[in-house]
C-alpha cells in the first residue's frame, strides 16, 4: 500500500501492519509518527499548528471510484477493505479552522472545541446547543445558519431556525453523515450509504421529498447548488434537482441530456453540467438564455457566469457567450480578440479573459469592469484575476496589482499603488479587496461610499464573507475587519 501527501512524496507502508489497529485514533497517531520519522518537513509541520486531519483512499470500497473520507465513523469499513493496491491520500489541515455565515463566524481550536462570534441571529450564538459542540471535525454554513459534524458522524445545527439552524425534524436521520452542502437557506447532507437528508427553507432546497425516490436509486457522490436549488450527481452520472424551479431546481426540460455527467458547476441561478465527452448542459434562470441559445454546448472545457450571462471556453480555446448583452452575453464586437483564451473571470455584470500571452480582454457592463481601456497598457503578463461585485483586480508576473471597474468598490488604487507590490493573493467581499504580499502584510481597499485603506502585518490566513474580512496572524490572533 502507498501513502501520498500534498508535497508530492509517496511512501510505501505495510498493509498487514495497518490492519492491526483497532480504532481510528491509533491509526491516525501511527500515520503521523510514521511520516514524521521519514520526512523532517512533515515533522515540523505537525509540530507547527498542523495535524493530519483527513484521510481519503482510492479503491477502499469495492466498485466505488469516489474517494472517501476516513473518519471514526467509517474506519472499520475502511480497514477491512484496504489491500496492497490501496492508495491513502494524506491532507494536512491547520488546527485553527474558520467558517462563516454572512455575518457570523465559527472556529475550531486545537481541542476540537467550537467558538463563535458575530451576529447571534445568523449563528454567532449557540447557547442552546453549546454542550453538543464537542469533538467537532467540520462545520458547514449557509447565509444564516451553521451545521457541524462530530467525530461520530452526527450533525448539530444552530443559527436562523428557518434557514437550517433548526434540524429537529430530521435529527433522527442525521447520523453517519460524511458531508454537508448548502443553498442560501437550506442544507443537504450525505450519509455513508450515499443517501440524502435535507432541511431548512423548503423553497430553497430544504424539502426533497418529491425526489427522494430518484435520490435513492443509486448512491449520490456529489451535490452542487445555486443560491436556491440543489443538483445531486449519482454514481452512474445521472442528475437529480430540487429547490426553486426558476433557479435550477427544475431540470425536466433537459433531463434527456443529463446522462454520463462527470461534474457540475453553478452560479447564483443556473447549473452547467459537463458530460464525459466535454459537452455542457445548462438549465436554470431564463435570464441566462437568449432566444437562440441551446441548452447543449459542445466540447467545452470551462464556463463562467455573471448575474445574467455566461461565457464558455471550448477545447479549441474559443469563447462562446449567451445571455443579456448588458451583462456580457454578446461578444460580436470583440470576437476577433478572443483567441487562445486560457481563463475567464467575472463580476456580477462583466467578464475578463486572459489569453496565452497574458493579455486581458474585457466586455460587459462598464460599471462592473466591462471596460478596461484606462488600464489596457498595464494589463500585460497577467497571471491571475480576482473580482468583487463590480471590480476586477489583476496580478501580473511581478506581483503588481491593476484594478478597473466601479471606483467606490475598489476600482481606483492610484493612492496605494506603491503598497500593492509583491502580491501573492487577493480576497474580496462584495465591495472590498484584501491583498496579501510575500511578507504576510495585508492591504485592504474599496468599500461602498468610502475609499478606505488599511494595512495589517504578519497575517497567515484570510477569510471573507459578503461583508466581513477575518484575518489570522502568526500568533493565531483573530482580526476582524468590518466597514459597516
Amino acid at each position: 500500500m502507498l501513502i501520498t501527501t500534498l508535497d508530492g512524496n509517496i511512501y510505501p507502508i505495510p498493509t498487514t501492519f495497518l490492519k492491526n489497529f483497532d480504532n481510528y485514533n491509533d491509526f491516525s497517531y501511527y500515520i503521523s509518527k510514521f511520516l514524521s520519522d521519514l520526512n523532517s518537513d512533515i515533522k515540523e509541520k505537525l509540530k507547527n499548528n498542523y495535524i493530519i486531519y483527513i484521510f481519503s483512499a482510492h479503491n477502499a470500497v469495492p466498485n466505488c471510484e469516489k474517494k472517501i473520507i476516513i473518519n471514526k465513523n467509517n474506519y472499520d469499513d475502511f480497514i477491512n477493505e484496504i489491500n496492497d493496491d490501496t492508495i491513502i491520500n494524506i491532507v494536512f489541515q491547520e488546527l485553527l479552522k474558520l467558517f462563516s455565515t454572512n455575518s457570523a463566524f465559527a472556529y475550531i481550536n486545537e481541542h476540537n472545541e467550537v467558538h463563535l462570534f458575530g451576529n447571534n441571529k445568523c449563528g454567532g450564538d449557540s447557547n442552546n446547543i453549546k454542550h453538543q459542540l464537542i469533538n467537532i471535525i467540520n462545520i458547514y454554513s449557509n447565509d444564516s445558519a451553521f451545521a457541524a459534524i462530530n467525530e461520530d458522524g452526527c450533525v448539530i445545527t444552530w443559527g436562523h431556525p428557518r434557514c437550517g439552524g433548526d434540524s429537529s425534524s430530521v435529527a433522527h436521520l442525521l447520523i453517519n453523515i460524511i458531508n454537508i452542502y448548502s443553498t442560501s437557506s437550506a442544507f443537504a447532507a450525505i450519509n455513508k450509504d450515499g443517501h440524502i437528508i435535507t432541511w431548512g427553507f423548503h423553497g430553497h432546497g430544504g424539502n426533497s421529498s418529491h425526489v427522494q425516490d430518484n435520490l435513492k436509486t443509486y448512491p449520490i457522490k456529489e451535490i452542487y447548488s445555486t443560491r436556491y436549488a440543489f443538483a445531486a450527481l449519482n454514481e452512474i452520472g445521472e442528475v437529480i434537482t430540487w429547490g426553486d424551479s426558476d433557479n435550477g431546481g427544475y431540470s425536466l426540460n433537459v433531463q434527456y441530456l443529463l446522462s454520463n455527467i462527470s461534474t457540475i458547476v453553478s452560479t447564483t441561478g443556473a447549473f452547467a453540467a459537463f458530460n464525459d465527452i466535454g459537452d455542457v448542459i445548462i438549465w436554470g434562470n431564463n435570464r441566462y438564455f437568449s432566444n437562440n441559445v441551446k441548452n447543449l454546448l459542445i466540447n467545452i472545457s470551462s464556463i463562467c457566469f455573471t448575474n445574467y450571462a455566461f461565457a464558455a471556453i471550448d477545447k479549441n480555446n474559443n469563447v462562446i457567450t449567451h445571455g443579456n448583452p448588458n451583462y456580457g452575453g454578446n461578444i460580436n464586437n470583440i470576437q476577433n480578440k478572443l483567441i487562445n483564451i486560457q481563463n475567464i473571470y467575472s463580476t456580477k455584470g462583466a467578464f475578463a479573459a486572459i489569453n496565452s500571452d497574458g493579455d486581458v480582454i474585457t466586455w460587459g457592463n462598464p460599471t462592473c469592469g466591462g471596460n478596461s481601456d484606462s488600464v489596457k497598457h498595464l494589463l500585460k503578463n497577467i497571471t491571475e484575476i480576482y473580482s468583487n461585485d463590480r471590480v476586477f483586480a489583476a496580478i501580473n508576473n511581478k506581483g503588481d496589482v491593476i484594478t478597473w471597474g466601479e471606483i467606490n468598490y475598489g476600482g481606483d488604487i492610484s493612492d496605494i499603488q506603491d503598497r500593492l507590490i509583491n502580491i501573492t493573493q487577493i480576497h474580496s467581499t462584495y465591495d472590498t479587496f484584501a491583498a496579501i504580499n510575500n511578507e504576510g502584510n495585508v492591504i485592504i481597499w474599496g468599500a461602498h461610499k468610502n475609499k478606505i485603506f488599511n494595512e495589517y502585518k504578519n497575517i497567515k490566513k484570510i477569510y471573507t464573507t459578503e461583508i466581513m474580512i477575518v484575518m489570522i496572524d502568526g500568533n493565531n490572533n483573530i482580526i476582524i475587519y468590518n466597514n459597516y
